[in-house]
């Protein structure tokens, strides 16, 4: 279905549609699942670092800046629309390690299983098992 664009700025002048970003309107009363909309925009991404710990529930913080690694040799310039910090990996390692899941408005997106979270930001996985493990009362390096 196509929709012309005059009838799309009526949409948006009656207050019915808002623009988010060139090509990309929200309709009044939704949300805007960003996560979802980056990786529509840009298939390569995969969310990683801090981002793939909040999607593993490894951490209670809501990501400010959405960590995403993408291979060697991606041009990611457009990615820096998006509030997102880009991280790059060799092509031969780049997909051996995603999974997916359902985000928070119920839309699929892609991130690091939790090996390949360990692999590529096991020093901050390292801190995030220290504090969990001074919450649940057990030694740390029973765990590491």
């Amino acid at each position: 279905m196509v929709v012309s664009r005059t009838a799309i700025a009526e949409l948006v002048s009656l207050g019915e549609l808002e623009r988010i970003e060139r090509g990309a309107y929200l309709a009044t009363g939704f949300f805007d699942d960003s996560m979802y909309r980056l990786q529509r925009k840009h298939s390569r991404a995969i969310f990683s670092h801090e981002t793939a710990l909040y999607l593993h529930d490894l951490t209670d913080r809501d990501p400010n800046k959405y960590s995403v690694t993408v291979p060697s040799g991606y041009n990611a310039s457009n990615l820096m629309k998006f509030p997102a910090s880009v991280h790059y990996i060799r092509k031969d390692l780049y997909l051996l390690v995603e999974t997916r899941t359902t985000a928070i408005f119920g839309n699929e997106v892609i991130y690091y299983n939790f090996g390949g979270t360990a692999l590529i930001s096991s020093e901050q996985l390292n801190v995030h098992i220290r504090n969990l493990s001074k919450e649940i009362d057990i030694n740390p390096q029973i765990i590491l």
